[in-house]
């Protein structure tokens, strides 16, 4: 018996090795940034020195936020097809693949700039493993014997079903804005254990009861660790960004109270402070949109945008490089291309996207 389970702690643990440095040894062995690999585009506007304390920001850092997106497009994308189908026909294999594919995608297109990727490569690669080990183990039970329990159950779905796709589109929703460790894990576990609704299927709904509490008391002490983590390390990432924006008239600033002016650089051109993340992707379009342009982001004139096309649709948009395309498999004949842009050229790739069908999905920012 001693001699059994030393033999599985030691499988366990040549798994655990293997996820590290499979992924690792790919990355770092095969997609190396090649010799077309582009540098920087040179400015355009011409612009007094901006000092202010935490406006420049590593450009490489546009880039490598990708990976970490596609995680949250990954859940938005398993909520979405919850909703014609089930757990057990998801490509859970796919979209594994599909963010270490970026992954190296990314590394391979970006030119070596001298700057230190440590920090943020080494945050890739633990949230790729935990992303990949989390699919992994999701895709084996549901394909083995979640998938049973499914038949057992008929085409009808159970409470806790309904549930299970509730909260993992919410959980998408909330990782547009919040880190993932913060969310209320613990709340929906309560919430699942209360579910009392009848249900067309006895044996589902207690596999289900185990499956999905299993899954979030994992997340809740997983969470706990990484908050524990950071509060150690007195993470103090900054919550807005900087950017030199065309003047902007007093009406626009009336109706987005996000958009925080900082100081005036030339009668054309205006520091502003706004939100990261989600809310600087509906400034920014909205910006563009009423071709108010952009001369620079936190001190870079290149940033990483993704768009939602038709799988037809051209991409050749002038000021761009396009450095991926990913099947949407909740929207299919749609795909997710992601394009190096010039932030100078925005309001004329904006409007050059929009004539193709396509649409900015977000702007990754530094």
């Amino acid at each position: 018996m001693r001699r059994c389970l030393r033999r599985i702690f030691t499988a366990i643990a040549i798994l655990i090795v293997l996820a590290v440095l499979v992924p690792l040894a790919y990355i770092e062995g095969t997609c190396r940034p090649t010799s077309s690999a582009s540098a920087s585009a040179a400015p355009i506007a011409a612009l007094p020195a901006i000092d202010e304390a935490g406006y420049r920001r590593k450009q490489d850092n546009t880039f490598f936020t990708f990976p970490e997106w596609y995680i949250v497009y990954s859940f938005e994308d398993f909520g979405r097809f919850l909703e014609h189908s089930s757990e057990s026909h998801f490509n859970y294999l796919g979209h594994i693949l599909g963010f270490w594919q970026s992954f190296c995608t990314i590394n391979r297109a970006v030119p070596e700039t001298g700057e230190s990727r440590f920090d943020v490569k080494t945050m890739i690669y633990v949230i790729g493993v935990s992303y990949s080990t989390e699919y992994a183990i999701k895709g084996f039970y549901e394909n083995t014997i979640g998938r049973v329990f499914e038949w057992i159950r008929g085409p009808a779905r159970t409470p806790q079903d309904d549930y299970a796709r509730a909260v993992l589109q919410d959980y998408a929703a909330f990782l547009y804005t919040i880190p993932w460790f913060k969310y209320p894990f613990r709340e929906k576990l309560d919430g699942l254990m209360a579910i009392s609704a009848p249900t067309p299927s006895q044996a589902r709904t207690s596999e289900r009861d185990f499956a999905l509490g299993t899954e979030y008391f994992l997340k809740i002490g997983y969470a706990w660790l990484i908050q524990k983590a950071l509060d150690a390390s007195d993470d103090d990432e900054p919550r807005d960004i900087m950017f030199v924006v065309a003047t902007l008239p007093q009406e626009v600033l009336a109706k987005e109270p996000r958009i925080k002016p900082i100081r005036v650089l030339t009668p054309q051109w205006q520091l502003v402070q706004a939100p990261r993340y989600k809310a600087l992707t509906e400034i920014l379009q909205s910006l563009l949109d009423r071709g108010i342009g952009l001369a620079e982001i936190a001190g870079n004139h290149e940033i990483l945008i993704t768009v939602i096309a038709p799988d037809p649709a051209k991409l050749d948009v002038n000021d761009t490089t396009e450095l991926f395309s990913l099947d949407l498999d909740a929207r299919p004949g749609f795909r997710r291309a992601g394009l190096k842009a010039s932030i100078e050229r925005l309001v004329d790739i904006n409007r050059d996207l929009k004539a193709r069908g396509a649409k900015i999905e977000h702007f990754y920012d530094y």
